[in-house]
Parts: C-alpha cells; structure tokens; sequence
C-alpha cells in the first residue's frame, strides 16, 4: 500500500514539477517576445547601425553603344533625393574627371543649370565611364534619363555585369536601376543586429527585475512617507528644469520673445498675468477670454510680480511655483486617494515609481506656462478633501473642498461638471434625508461649506463677468470671445472635430468617420456646424458616432510626445516607437486589471471603482465630444498610472501573479494597438 501511495505522490509531483517548468518557460518565451517587440521599434536606430557597417561596392558604368556621335548625351545620370545615402554624384565625378576614358565629353550639371531639377553626370564620349562606390544595399539605386543616343547601358560590379536595355522605355523617362537588389547583405546584417539588440534587452529585463526586488527591500522605500515624497520629486523636478534652463535646451516653443511665450495658449496666459502684476484690470477685462477663469493667469501673474521686486527670471519663478502642485499631486494627493478609498497605504517605491512614468511622458509640462496640471491638481484635491471629511467631519475640509474644486473650474472650464455633479449629490442626499431619516451619510453642512468656499474663491471671476455684461459664478463661452462674431468656442470646436481637426495639437488629423457624420447631416462640407448641431448628427448616425469616439479614445491614449509644445514634427521612427510601446505597455496593463472581473474584486474597493467611474463620466467621456489633445486627458492618465503604480505593482509583489497569463493577454493588447495605430500615424 505504502509503494502504491508513493508511487502515485511521486507522479503528481513530477506532473506538478513539469508543469512548472513548462511554465517558466512560457513566461520567458513572452519576455523574449516583449524583448523582439521592443527592438523592432528601435528599428531606426538599427538601421542606422547597419547602413554605417554595411559594405561599399564599386559599380562601373560605361555605353554598350560605340557610336561615333560627338554632337549628343550618349548617358545621363542623375541623383535623386533618396539617392545621396548611398552615394554621392558630385565626388564622383571629382574622382572620376582624371580617368583617361573622360578626358573628353564628361560633364557635371548642377541643380537647376539647363532646366534640370536634379543633379547630373552625362557622357559625351563612348569612351566614358564612371565608378562609383555604392553601398551594398538592395535598396541603392541609380537613376537614368533616357534623352541619350546609347539605349544599352554597360554596368560592371565585381566579377558580373549587366547590360541595362532602356529603348523600351520612353523618352524623357527616369529609369531606376537596382544593381544589388538581390544582395542578401543588408538583410543579414539586420537581422543580425536585431537578434542581438533584442536578446541583450532580454538580459536587461530581467537585471532590472533583479535590481527592483533588491531596492525593494530598503526600508525607507516600502514605508509610507508622502509629505517626504513631495519634497523628494519637488527637488527632482526642479533641478531638471534648472539644467533645462542652464543648458538651453528647452524646445524652441517653450522659449520667449520680448518677454511674452510666442506660443498661443502660454502667449495669453502670460499676458494676462503680466497685467495682473502691474495691476491692469482695464486691459484684464477688454482682454479676457470669457472661457477662461481668472485662475488661468493668477500664478503667471504671482510669478512676474514677486520676479520683478527679487529682480529674477519671471519664468524660472513660474516653472519653480508651478511644479509645487505637480509635486503635491504626485508625491501627497494620489497616494492619499489610494489610502482614503482603500484604508490600505502605498510604499515610496510605488510613489516614485508613479513619478517616474509620469515624468517620462508629461515632463514637458514641467516647464510649460499651462493650467493643466494646476486644475487637475485641485480638483483631485477637492476630491481628496471630500473623502476626509466624510471620515473626520472636519468642517475646514468641506470649505476648502469647495475653494480647491473652484480653482479647479476656473482654471480649466470643463471641470464645472463637477460642481453639478456636487449640487446634484446634494438634492439627492436631502431627498434620501426625507424618505429615509437615518440613512444619509453626507450632512448638509458639508454641502453649505462647500458652496461657500466655492462662492468666496468665485468673486473675482463674478466681478469679471459683470464687466463684460454677464451674471455668473464662474467662465462662460460667449459668442465671438474666441474668434467668430457668430459662433462660441464649443461651436468652433465641433466644426472643426468633424471636419479637419479631429485631434488637434500638437499632431493634427482628420477622421473620415467624422466627416462622413457631417457629410449626411449638412452634405455641403463647407456648411458650418454647431455645437448644439452636432449632437443631432451624432443621433442621427448613432453606429458611425460609436466608432468616432472609440477612435478618439484611443488618440486620446496614444501620446506621441512629452514635450507639450514640440519643436519636431511626428516621423516613423525609433524615437517614436519605442516611446509609443511604452505607453501601449502601461496601457495594457491598466486594461489587465480594468476588464478583469477577479482582479478587479480582489485589488478595487467598491469606494475605487465608483470614483474611478464618476471620474471618467464627469471629465473624460464628455471631452470625447471635442477634438483630442493628449493634455485634456492627463486625468485619464493619471488613473492609468494609479492602477499601474498601486494595482500592479502590489500584484506583481504578491504569490497570485500569474505571469503567464498577463504577458498572453498584455502581448496582444501592444499588438492590437499598434495595427490600429498604424492607419493614422504609421502612413507618415
């Protein structure tokens, strides 16, 4: 009996001890595949690599023709733009005028001498020839125009040759001729370099997950100390900024001409501060966009003005206040949300982790003169200030939750959605009050407290309404503020998403789906529409308006840049991509555990996903409606980076990760992603 039982244990045990190797290796199969995937997005930069090693051949070219006619081009080359990274047409020419073979006849032709529009060797002699050294690329090609007598070109390489016959083609023609493109070289090469880029990056990976666990370890990283964590980034981002200055390399746009940022939104921002500083309020209220609050220029005008009594820089000054309310945000306001909705604390390695990929793509509004960070800031404060009063019922929380969610609205418009969403709340708490006594949960000192400090932080803006002939707490769109007589910032918007700005700046696009919506409702493409118009043409064309947000939800996720005002241009290539899988990476894995119902159980309280929803409803959903810059979705961002930095992080950090089953689904997430990126980016 005794063998029998030991043999049956020590078959689940050796079952159990292959099926756990077969899983190792399955989770290293996927990392290796995560590893290819991200040197194939490096692919520029292997290229580069390999076009500097790739072996030059010398190609001869002569005329297969030996006629006797001194009054015509026998062969004429040209060099076409593409064509200069393989070689170059005026060296060799210099190094071929000295050959005793072109001691007559042989010429160069300048750009733009006798009508042509590229450079040019022509051949005026049989007798001429030229070698040229080429790299061996299946890709390298020379270019000739058949206006020549000779139609049998002579092209030697090495041991072979090849008589290019063009009397079939017309005159006038350009005809490309590829001598290496059945070279295997370049493709080897490639490969090669892949193979190797993409196993040292595999090595990489697994080092750094190495180096985490082990730095993971020191106390001071797996304590909880957020007020330490905000000075910590707030040095962090300072002296990166510092060293941005002191080197000089902000991005052109970020620079200032005559003391104004020469770019629109930073322009206007700065502006109004300046009049603010120097106490101009004639010139604030001609000037004033009636969408924006007063809080919009409050802190450029704080800067300019404390600069101009310390005798400093005003925008140093700007960018060293400004960055307080990111450090505040990162570092103190998120992990307090984590530990207010979850009664559970994060460590410091998490709070920094959640800096890092923050700073990775976002470090551009670091030294940017914009409000987004600011409005986000207090409005995830009013939040945080909210749930503290619910636990301690600290009357000065309630005032201030107002004040901060008021300083949100009146720096960024779109967040007075969460002031109706607070005075809705507020109706349905009083209803719950009268149909079940006892059960409420918000008193209505709360609510009182909360309108006062929303009032009291309004009356600037009050006063500024009232000069310009309305009566109102806070920014409203007035028709013309922006800049049509006739129509409103909103009405302009929706126009524009429709019909050439789907996403907007920094890298603009249009939307057949969305033009298609306008077409049906107006025909005539150069027919305006309204903003209260286009929510009739998207019930009109319910299906094709489902579509258009799913592909504004997914520009809306698919940053390009951290810089918010770039001085380059989006092209395919390494820089890009790579940035782009990362951000498709974290992405992923935020939807991992958004659309995983057991997980969601396991690492969300309920408090978490009623937030996170009301979150998304209130300001991410309605700014779908508008055309898609990344800024206007940093919330969305931000919860992303939440469920990576505290979600993840603590589930990679316990026994119930599944690794196997993550890098499955998370592979083809990336992958999905990247095909879809692929029909609005991937065709520059």
């Amino acid at each position: 009996m005794r063998i029998i039982f030991n043999n049956f244990f020590r078959k689940i045990n050796k079952e159990k001890f292959v099926k756990n190797i077969k899983s190792k290796y399955q989770i290293y199969l996927y990392i290796f595949l995560f590893s290819y995937l991200l040197s194939f997005s490096m692919f520029s930069h292997v290229n580069e690599f390999v076009f500097s090693i790739l072996p030059n051949a010398e190609i001869t070219i002569s005329s297969f023709d030996k006629k006797e006619n001194k009054d015509n081009d026998y062969i004429i080359i040209l060099e076409k733009e593409e064509s200069k990274k393989f070689y170059n047409l005026k060296d060799s020419f210099l190094e071929n005028k000295n050959l005793k073979e072109n001691s007559s006849g042989f010429g160069y032709i300048k750009k733009g001498e006798y009508g042509y529009t590229l450079e040019a060797i022509y051949f005026k002699d049989s007798n001429n020839k030229i070698n040229i050294n080429m790299k061996k690329a299946p890709n390298a090609k020379i270019s000739f125009y058949n206006i020549g007598i000779s139609k049998k070109i002579l092209i030697e390489f090495g041991k072979n040759f090849k008589i290019l016959d063009i009397s079939e083609n017309k005159e006038g023609e350009i005809i490309d001729y590829f001598p290496f493109k059945e070279s295997k070289t370049l493709f080897v090469y490639t490969l090669i370099s892949h193979l190797v880029l993409g196993f040292l990056i595999f090595l990489i990976l697994n080092f750094l997950q190495y180096i985490l666990k082990k730095f993971s370890k020191y106390q001071f990283l797996r304590d909880y100390n957020p007020k330490k964590m905000v000075i910590f980034i707030y040095i962090l981002i300072s002296t990166y900024v510092l060293l941005k200055i002191l080197t000089n390399t902000l991005p052109n746009k970020i620079f200032f001409e005559d003391g104004i940022p020469p770019f629109t939104d930073q322009k206007y921002y700065w502006r109004m501060g300046k009049y603010l500083s120097d106490g101009n309020f004639q010139k604030i209220v001609k000037e004033i966009f009636s969408f924006r609050g007063y809080m919009s220029f409050v802190l450029p005008g704080i800067a300019q003005l404390i600069a101009k009594v310390l005798k400093i820089n005003a925008f140093w000054l700007f960018f060293m206040l400004n960055n307080i309310w990111t450090a505040l945000l990162l570092g103190y306001i998120i992990p307090e949300l984590y530990y207010t909705l979850n009664n559970k604390k994060v460590k410091n390695y998490q709070i920094f982790f959640l800096f890092l990929i923050f700073s990775i793509f976002w470090k551009g509004m670091y030294y940017a003169v914009l409000v987004d960070l600011l409005a986000v800031t207090f409005l995830l404060y009013s939040l945080l200030l909210f749930f503290k009063y619910i636990r301690n019922l600290k009357k000065i929380t309630a005032f201030f939750s107002g004040v901060c969610l008021a300083i949100s609205n009146l720096s960024r418009g779109n967040y007075i959605l969460g002031l109706y969403f607070v005075v809705i709340l507020f109706i349905i708490n009083n209803i719950c009050k009268i149909v079940k006594k006892d059960k409420y949960k918000i008193k209505n000192t709360f609510f009182y407290l909360f309108f006062i400090g929303v009032f009291i932080t309004s009356i600037p803006q009050i006063g500024l309404n009232y000069a310009n002939g309305h009566i109102g707490l806070f920014s409203y769109d007035k028709k013309g503020s922006w800049s049509k007589k006739d129509e409103t910032l909103k009405d302009e918007i929706m126009d524009g998403t429709l019909t050439n700005a789907f996403s907007g700046w920094p890298y603009a696009l249009s939307d057949v789906t969305a033009q298609k919506i306008k077409r049906h409702f107006v025909n005539d493409m150069e027919n305006k529409v309204s903003f209260k118009q286009g929510f009739s043409a998207f019930i009109l064309n319910p299906i094709d308006t489902i579509v258009m947000t799913t592909k504004k939800l997914f520009l809306a996720l698919n940053i390009k840049t951290s810089e918010a005002y770039p001085d380059y241009t989006y092209t395919s290539n390494s820089d890009f991509y790579v940035f782009t899988f990362l951000n498709f990476f974290l992405i992923s894995t935020g939807f991992f555990f958004i659309f995983n119902e057991k997980l969601k159980k396991e690492f969300f309280s309920k408090k978490e996903l009623i937030t996170g929803s009301c979150l998304v409803i209130l300001f991410i959903v309605p700014q779908l409606l508008f055309h898609v810059e990344w800024r206007y979705f940093i919330l969305l961002y931000l919860i992303i980076y939440y469920i990576v930095s505290f979600k993840f992080l603590n589930y990679l950090d316990s026994k119930k990760f599944k690794k196997l089953e993550y890098f499955k689904i998370i592979f083809i997430i990336i992958l999905v992603l990247f095909i879809v990126n692929s029909s609005y980016y991937d065709i520059v």
